[in-house]
């Protein structure tokens, strides 16, 4: 393991954390009523620009899950369940290149494509989680 991820406390806390993010976007719902206003308007977390960089930059992915399959952060299935969600998340962007037209985001069938790879590596996860932290963090609220 590298000197980032040798600690069981970092590997609770990541996996945690990138499995929120994976429900996040996974859940247009939330989606729909946090980035248009409805959860804690303030709060800066709920919106499009945020839910990319928690999942790409707060989880440290922007090259992807090779690091953390070796380190033992993640399995290669888990990394290949989410494998197309996020190349999809990865490739998309905003209609006009606006990351806060919320609303233009939620109406655009490449978005709708994302959430829907996001829903399906969701699915695939839970099938193969067993700690029920993980699990709660992954089936969301």
């Amino acid at each position: 393991m590298s000197a980032n991820h040798d600690d069981a406390d970092f590997k609770k806390a990541w996996r945690l954390g990138w499995l929120s993010s994976i429900q996040e976007y996974s859940d247009y719902g939330l989606q729909e009523s946090s980035w248009l206003g409805g959860l804690e308007p303030n709060n800066p977390h709920w919106s499009y620009a945020e839910f990319l960089c928690s999942y790409f930059h707060g989880c440290g992915v922007e090259d992807g899950y090779a690091d953390y399959v070796r380190d033992g952060i993640i399995t290669a299935s888990e990394a290949q369940a989410i494998a197309q969600f996020h190349a999809a998340a990865d490739s998309y962007q905003p209609p006009r290149g606006d990351v806060y037209d919320h609303a233009a985001i939620l109406a655009d069938p490449r978005w709708h494509q994302v959430v829907s790879f996001a829903l399906a590596a969701r699915k695939e996860l839970l099938g193969l989680l067993a700690d029920s932290d993980e699990v709660a963090a992954l089936a969301g609220p």
